[in-house]
């Protein structure tokens, strides 16, 4: 090569640097002149990004003001996979994956979790080479919540880098804060504070309040592009009890702020900011006391016939307003918040005694003598009755066998006998002597009539009265699944067995048998309906709704469900024969409420039940006690004071499936005890609520530093 030859190569070359440098400039000219506001604006929303804020849930206080449900601070740690090394796992080299497993091990030790002997580096890629990056999102928190750190941080390392993965729940508060002290040197960790649910009083209040789950799939489904307020996949949501009857007033209103975080995702500054609406405070009909006093006298009293379910519940029979609702067995609702062991879950569905299942709304059993109101009015309506009207009971009677037609004799011969619970008979009986013996016989007859003697209901008429005062159908008290119960009727028994209806079925309804079912709440309906003047009230479990601030957003008044259109005078000789059955020396109560400090008017019953058995032969019967007697609940319900009501009252003891159980010895004493110390031990009532303090804003989930003061418990 020639010396010119290297000279014009060399001044080739020196013009291409020359022109590179040139458009190297040109382009840098481009970018920070000309597009310098694009990119600047692009930079920015990058790092600036709406977060929303969680709005805390509504505080519950019962009647008198005392706090029976609040939020406290709830703390969870979150790592964010893409902030453990700032870079793309593609590029990761040797240096990124122990800068990695070195993170990851100290997290685990801060939050005390459990990680393999051996080199934690190799560990991690190991588990990184095995990951399936197909998981979906609920399958990797599985893994975190299962102490599975590495596996959780490759899988979604992998599949939603940018998504933060809950790595520990329900952190102590103490702990928290030591792990907010280290966070500055551990990038993508995060400690975020939320708002828990504290049941203060557990299961003194566990089927009446109910408890909060992650929201089911299938709701977030329902919502549509006109749905306000939305709900995310990570909300929590009231499934039952007052949680769920008035989700839309405890849950708020979801706020949101804009806000700028630096390179590795920490917080820069609050743009702007509008803030959460705290859900409505509610204030119950629900007395604490009362309602822990019955359920100690409720327990006892089930303790000593050996029953393991029970039902108590106190009413204002002139508002509906529910003072107490008690449902044994019970369960502490305090174990549903969070996240519930699923082993705990478990023993709770499968307990043989149900403690979830609240039996005030949901339970429906045989109501027995109780039931004899009903008819009692209903005659007195009809004019099938007077108050003088007086039948005969001979302890036993027989109704002639309606299947065999045109021999009186024979049908007669084949007569099924119908007894009263007293063997002797009570004689000449009225009304009021009836509903205070409890008189079968004269149940018998009122709701059937008795040959060509006495005219009767009739199942008609006596199904028309047991829908009037409110059975077979909700009460409509603002909890999820009430029961409707059942009252038989013709068409239904010709349905549903393929039989006909006879006359005997009318007996057996008329006591409160065969095939009517009633729940405790239903029938403490009707007795105040007896102590009112015909007034079936919607019960009612909320005496007022407020804001965070105190201000009074909605005030219940009593809503009438409907009138029984009994006129006054007859519901006061039902009432007569109630308060006969407490106060005469042979009505069926009185031993129970022997100088009891105000007049009570109550009715006994026991209600006969079957727990169906199979017997050697291969055939069905219904259990018996040792002496072949069919198994039997306890009920009562009584209102008082006789005079001027002031509260309604039922205890139900369910069967204790080996004896006989009588309501006059088991159901009232209980009562006897609730009115004692309603009228001479409890505390006077306050007239009003009181206002709450404002309720506190529970801060959003957002990295917390060290610098942050610590977050008060809301009341």
């Amino acid at each position: 090569m020639t010396q010119q030859q290297v000279r014009q190569r060399l001044f080739l070359f020196q013009v291409l640097v020359v022109l590179a440098f040139g458009l190297l400039t040109v382009q840098l000219w481009r970018i920070q002149v000309l597009g310098g506001s694009t990119y600047q604006t692009l930079s920015q929303q990058n790092s600036i990004a709406p977060e929303t804020i969680d709005a805390p849930r509504g505080v519950i206080y019962d009647r008198q003001g005392r706090i029976v449900v609040r939020n406290r601070p709830s703390f969870r740690a979150t790592l964010l996979p893409a902030r453990v090394v700032n870079e793309t796992w593609l590029l990761w080299g040797e240096e990124e994956w122990r800068r990695a497993g070195s993170m990851l091990t100290e997290v685990a030790e801060l939050l005390q979790i459990p990680l393999p002997a051996g080199n934690h580096t190799s560990q991690l890629r190991a588990a990184f080479n095995q990951a399936s990056g197909q998981l979906l999102s609920e399958d990797i928190d599985k893994l975190c919540q299962a102490g599975k750190l590495f596996e959780c941080f490759s899988e979604a390392l992998i599949t939603a880098p940018y998504r933060p993965i809950t790595i520990q729940k329900d952190i102590p508060r103490d702990a928290a804060f030591t792990v907010m002290e280290h966070s500055i040197n551990l990038p993508g960790l995060t400690i975020v504070s939320e708002s828990q649910r504290e049941y203060l009083y557990g299961s003194l209040y566990a089927h009446l309040l109910g408890y909060e789950l992650p929201i089911p799939k299938e709701r977030l489904e329902r919502q549509t592009r006109f749905t306000t307020n939305r709900y995310l996949p990570t909300d929590r949501i009231g499934v039952a009890g007052i949680e769920s009857g008035y989700e839309e007033a405890l849950r708020g209103t979801r706020g949101v702020r804009t806000v700028e975080r630096n390179v590795v995702g920490r917080q820069v500054r609050v743009i702007e900011q509008q803030p959460a609406i705290p859900g409505h405070n509610l204030f119950l009909t629900i007395d604490s006391e009362l309602q822990k006093v019955i359920t100690e006298v409720l327990q006892e009293g089930l303790n000593g016939v050996g029953s393991l379910e029970g039902v108590a519940i106190v009413m204002n029979p002139n508002t509906g307003e529910v003072l107490a609702m008690v449902s044994l067995p019970a369960y502490d609702n305090n174990l549903f918040v969070g996240t519930i062991d699923p082993t705990q879950f478990q023993q709770l569905s499968e307990n043989p005694q149900k403690p979830m299942f609240n039996r005030a709304i949901s339970g429906v059993y045989p109501p027995g003598s109780i039931f004899k109101i009903i008819p009692a009015a209903g005659a007195l309506a009809d004019g099938i009755i007077d108050r003088t009207t007086t039948i005969k009971d001979p302890g036993i009677i027989y109704l002639p066998n309606e299947n065999v037609l045109n021999d009186p004799a024979l049908a007669m011969e084949l007569a099924q006998p119908f007894v009263c619970w007293l063997e002797t008979g009570h004689g000449d009986e009225n009304v009021v002597d009836a509903l205070a013996h409890s008189c079968d016989v004269f149940f018998y007859e009122v709701g059937g009539g008795y040959l060509d003697q006495f005219r009767g209901l009739g199942d008609v008429a006596l199904a028309k009265w047991a829908v009037a005062f409110g059975l077979g159908e909700p009460t409509r008290i603002r909890l999820p699944g009430e029961s409707s119960g059942h009252v038989p009727t013709r068409q239904w028994k010709r349905l549903s067995k393929q039989e006909s209806w006879v006359t005997g079925d009318t007996y057996n309804m008329s006591i409160g048998q065969g095939d009517v079912l009633v729940t405790p709440l239903q029938i403490l309906n009707a007795t105040t309906a007896i102590a009112n003047g015909g007034t079936l009230y919607e019960p009612q479990l909320v005496y007022q709704i407020q804001d965070a601030q105190g201000n009074v957003v909605q005030s219940f008044q009593p809503r009438v469900l409907r009138r029984a259109n009994v006129p006054a005078e007859h519901l006061a000789i039902v009432a007569e024969g109630m308060h006969g059955a407490t106060s005469w020396e042979d009505g069926t109560a009185r031993i129970s409420f022997r100088d009891v400090a105000v007049s009570v008017a109550g009715k006994t019953g026991t209600a006969e039940y079957c727990p169906v058995i199979t017997k050697e032969d291969g055939t069905f019967d219904c259990k018996r006690d040792k002496d072949g007697n069919q198994l039997t609940h306890a009920w009562f319900t009584a209102f008082a004071p006789y005079e001027n009501p002031e509260i309604a009252l039922v205890v139900f003891v369910h069967g204790n499936g080996e004896t006989v159980i009588q309501g006059s010895e088991v159901a009232a004493p209980i009562a006897r005890r609730i009115i004692d110390y309603y009228f001479s031990q409890r505390p006077l009532d306050s007239a009003r609520p009181v206002p709450p303090p404002p309720t506190p804003t529970m801060p959003p989930p957002v990295e917390v530093s060290p610098a942050v003061a610590p977050i008060q418990e809301e009341p």
